[in-house]
């Protein structure tokens, strides 16, 4: 019997055991690695609860949530998902649809010729938009305020750790209606390249000192990725970034940064190279990111 079947995971979870006691999972459905330290291993060979908790957390074990999780895994990858269609050209975009932009956008982003030229700059090459001051103060503050009430949930995976909210019904309303209406779609999508549709998955994070993210290019079923800082106050001394850059031998090499100031977005598309990661900040770091998806 295999170390996986004696201790009960899931099919798709290989055991490596290391020369230290511990153990390293290969979770072939989440595409992802667990470590479990030698101490936690010895607990679990004994049977405590416990370490068996925080093991079915992580979704290691057969539960009817995962069987719906294979399903919707293996239809995924059946099916190779097509592009999203491009915009239309940046000189056939309506720019002057910004004007009319609600409230809660700050004036300098109602200026057409700005974003065209955001635009501009991502047809020449530039990957990672950043939109600085993009929402009014008071906007921003009020979807701070909504943030902070939010009923998070503490996350942790060898990708992410943070405390999260997947938000539904009527939780930071105003933005999501905001980032699903069709001026937003069609200007965002022009400043992109490519359409956006009228679905859109979006998690609250809140990070405490020592949480981040690991190295990771977003899903390929997403067809853009934005996020908005809620965090007042902030400085690049705060840390707390998202970094984009490129993995190599020596680790992770960084080319620009996204600090979560209050009201500041930074959009992108992913791609399999679009690699960023969310470095560990020195106080309470608060965004909404979300995700475009065809419904």
């Amino acid at each position: 019997m295999s170390v996986a079947d004696r201790l009960g995971f899931r099919r798709e979870v290989l055991c490596f055991p290391r020369s230290d006691g511990g153990l390293d999972l290969l979770d072939l459905l989440f595409d992802r690695v667990v470590r479990i330290t030698p101490d936690q291993a010895a607990a679990l060979n004994a049977g405590d609860p416990r370490v068996r908790q925080y093991l079915e957390s992580l979704h290691l074990f057969d539960s009817p949530e995962i069987d719906e999780f294979r399903m919707k895994a293996l239809g995924a990858r059946l099916v190779e998902p097509q592009p999203p269609p491009p915009a239309p050209p940046i000189g056939d975009v309506d720019w002057n649809e910004a004007i009319h932009w609600p409230d809660m956008v700050a004036p300098d982003w109602k200026n057409p010729e700005r974003l065209r030229r955001l635009a501009e700059d991502r047809a020449g090459g530039r990957r990672y938009l950043m939109l600085r001051g993009f929402l009014e103060l008071d906007a921003a503050r009020a979807i701070a305020r909504d943030a902070e009430a939010l009923p998070y949930e503490r996350f942790e995976s060898d990708v992410a750790r943070g405390d999260k909210c997947l938000l539904r019904g009527n939780q930071l309303r105003d933005w999501r209606v905001f980032l699903l209406g069709g001026r937003t779609r069609r200007l965002f999508g022009g400043l992109l390249g490519r359409q956006l549709p009228d679905g859109l998955v979006m998690n609250a994070w809140r990070m405490q000192p020592g949480d981040g993210m690991a190295v990771h290019p977003d899903g390929r079923l997403y067809w853009a990725t934005v996020s908005l800082g809620l965090s007042e106050g902030w400085t690049a001394a705060d840390g707390g970034a998202i970094a984009f850059g490129d993995p190599d031998s020596s680790g992770f090499v960084v080319r620009e940064r996204w600090f979560p100031h209050l009201g500041d977005v930074c959009l992108f598309v992913p791609t399999p190279t679009s690699w960023h990661v969310v470095e560990s900040s020195a106080r309470q770091r608060t965004t909404a990111t979300g995700w475009w998806v065809t419904r």
